[in-house]
């Protein structure tokens, strides 16, 4: 007597394996998705970082060397390698620190990244052998963009400060 009640069990085996195996190809694409999108993510995040990280190394180059932001240094032009020329000093110059606030933009990097840079001259006292001594302070923000031209979500930014 045939047995006919196993009919199709191999076709009913197949078709489950081929369920488990469809449902881990699905698992590992999403699981890769997810790596290139973070991957990207963070190639642009450091754009931006490495941008406005740019800003600050160049106000504390100009700063350190030449004083160039302080109200007590003449006007002249710099620029930080990248970008347009830009403005520091006051014309014509103090004789002690006074505030004062500058902002340009570094743009045309390589990678299409920019920043935009703030430096905030803060006058303030400090006491050497006892005696106040006015000086300048330089607090710095530089906000750097992955891309000058990118809007939305494709747009990255971040923020660099520091005080001089």
């Amino acid at each position: 007597m045939p047995k006919t009640h196993q009919k199709g069990f191999i076709l009913i085996y197949t078709l489950l394996i081929a369920a488990v195996i469809a449902v881990v190809i699905g698992i590992t694409i999403a699981s890769a998705m997810t790596e290139l999108r973070i991957s990207r993510d963070e190639v642009e995040s450091l754009k931006a970082f490495y941008a406005a990280d740019t800003g600050i190394e160049c106000v504390r180059f100009y700063q350190n060397n030449y004083q160039a932001f302080d109200t007590t240094s003449p006007k002249r032009k710099y620029n930080c390698g990248v970008g347009e020329d830009f403005w520091a000093g006051v014309s014509p110059p103090t004789d002690e620190c006074e505030e004062h606030t500058y902002n340009f933009s570094l743009e045309g990097f390589s990678n299409g990244s920019c920043a935009d840079v703030t430096v905030q001259i803060i006058p303030q006292t400090i006491y050497i052998d006892g005696s106040p001594v006015k000086v300048c302070r330089a607090k710095v923000t530089a906000n750097g963009k992955n891309s000058c031209s990118a809007t939305g979500s494709n747009l990255v930014e971040r923020t660099r400060w520091e005080d001089m």
